[in-house]
């Protein structure tokens, strides 16, 4: 299986990368062929509804000239899309939203795309309802598969590395896959 981890995170060294790195490390075991995209570093702008990817003989094109434009064939080669992104604000980072603005274009190709969540965030997994139900809408409005959300609240890289989080890791890894 072609697994896509889009990864929000601003600190290739922090939290999420770690989940990201254990993330990725779970599903290469299970068999999936991994390519994880960094957003933070690539200039995305968001959507500005300009309507011309919708327009007869324009869908599915952005207009939009960034670091977007080879995302879009990421995302339509993976079999799954994993969204890995810190929770800021009751939120996806900033480049996660503007990246998941951006599919816009793709709306006649994004049905059935299997989705998931990873997330670390500073507080209680409430502080991700949010995002994880902004999601749900995002998946029912482009008729995408919602598969599940794996969270680490309280995280730091000791908290993302316990062996609780390890096996919770697990079953996610193997409910996504199977």
């Amino acid at each position: 299986m072609k697994v896509a981890i889009i990864s929000g995170t601003p600190r290739s060294n922090g939290y999420t990368s770690e989940l990201i790195k254990n993330l990725s490390a779970g599903l290469k075991n299970a068999g999936c062929e991994v390519n994880t995209v960094t957003l933070f570093d690539k200039v995305i702008s968001g959507c500005n509804n300009c309507g011309v990817c919708q327009k007869k003989g324009n869908e599915g094109k952005c207009t939009i000239k960034d670091d977007m434009q080879p995302l879009f064939q990421v995302v339509d080669d993976s079999e799954l899309l994993i969204i890995a992104s810190p929770i800021y604000m009751w939120q996806f980072t900033a480049c996660t939203k503007a990246f998941l603005e951006r599919l816009h274009c793709m709306y006649d190709s994004l049905d059935g795309k299997r989705i998931a969540l990873a997330m670390t965030m500073g507080d209680d997994e409430y502080v991700a309802s949010y995002a994880v139900s902004g999601m749900l809408d995002m998946c029912e409005y482009y008729h995408m598969t919602y598969l599940s959300s794996f969270a680490v609240p309280y995280a730091d890289k000791d908290e993302v590395n316990r062996s609780l989080y390890a096996e919770k890791l697990k079953d996610f890894v193997n409910r996504i896959t199977g």
